[in-house]
């Protein structure tokens, strides 16, 4: 299994977390990177603060941040190290699976175990327990998964993001840009993702479109758990495929916009349809 830190630093405002637990916003106050792990030619990913230093240590490694110091790695190396005189409290959820030791009324040790890869995060503490830090533990268990998202609170929207494009955040927290410049060919595709107030009071997209894209073609597009409306742009070499979604107070506008050279558009279609098809609101 191949490890390596992911060179993303993103803002607070970029929450990313496991999709079924969306409440669970890891480190809020903190610059957030990503720690990028490869299962049998799987990537998988989790979140922690910048501030926290990891240190390899063969199979697994060490992550220490403010008082905590967690280990991570295959759960046998956790099992190695569970202490049979211990009672154990377990509890399992979205996969994963959390089990306390406790010594005399006190939580001497704590685990996170995702449990179809046997996979996940530990420590110990016999003289001041670990209490303090079984958040963390949860924090770093939770934001465990085998793609990266995007979650904004202001709009409430989360959506699946590429790993290969480099991320930029929009102002006040709008949404994200994300690039990236093909080298072999020599061109930049960018992909942006933001929410608005429907200011305007719009009453349905046809009348959005309508209003802001008179005499351009549009079809609508419906997914799994969104629909709404993409419109095509072009303005000289360049092209924008733009997608539009409204939620159900039509109190927010979401659109989603691919933008690179007209002929490459075919190459970058198929991902940009997966970020579109990934959008939630909620």
């Amino acid at each position: 299994m191949a490890m390596r830190r992911v060179l993303l630093l993103l803002i607070s405002s970029l929450v990313f977390v496991a999709c079924a637990a969306a409440e669970k916003e890891p480190f809020v106050d903190e610059k957030v990177e990503f720690f990028e792990m490869d299962f049998s030619g799987e990537k998988y990913y989790f979140s922690y603060p910048s501030s926290a230093i990891i240190v390899p240590q063969g199979r697994t490694a060490i992550i220490s941040y403010g008082f905590c110091t967690v280990n991570f790695g295959p759960a046998y190396d956790f099992s190695l190290v569970k202490d049979e005189s211990l009672e154990f409290e377990e509890k399992k959820e979205d996969g994963r699976t959390f089990v306390a030791g406790y010594k005399d009324g006190l939580m001497v040790s704590y685990a996170g175990i995702m449990d179809d890869l046997s996979y996940g995060f530990w420590l110990d503490n016999h003289e001041t327990g670990v209490v303090d830090c079984a958040d963390f533990i949860d924090q770093l268990s939770f934001s465990f998964k085998n793609k990266l998202d995007y979650v904004n609170r202001k709009y409430g929207f989360s959506v699946y993001l590429p790993d290969d494009y480099k991320l930029e955040h929009l102002p006040d927290d709008d949404g994200v840009l994300l690039k990236k410049w093909v080298e072999n060919v020599g061109y930049k595709a960018s992909i942006m993702v933001f929410g608005s107030k429907n200011i305007d009071d719009y009453g349905d997209l046809g009348e959005f479109v309508s209003m802001k894209f008179d005499g351009y073609s549009f079809e609508f597009g419906e997914y799994d758990q969104i629909s709404g409306v993409f419109v095509d742009e072009n303005v000289g070499d360049d092209s924008t495929r733009h997608f539009f979604t409204m939620d159900e107070g039509r109190k927010n506008i979401y659109e989603i916009s691919l933008k690179m050279p007209s002929r490459y558009y075919d190459k970058h279609k198929e991902e940009f349809e997966k970020v579109v098809a990934s959008m939630r609101i909620f």
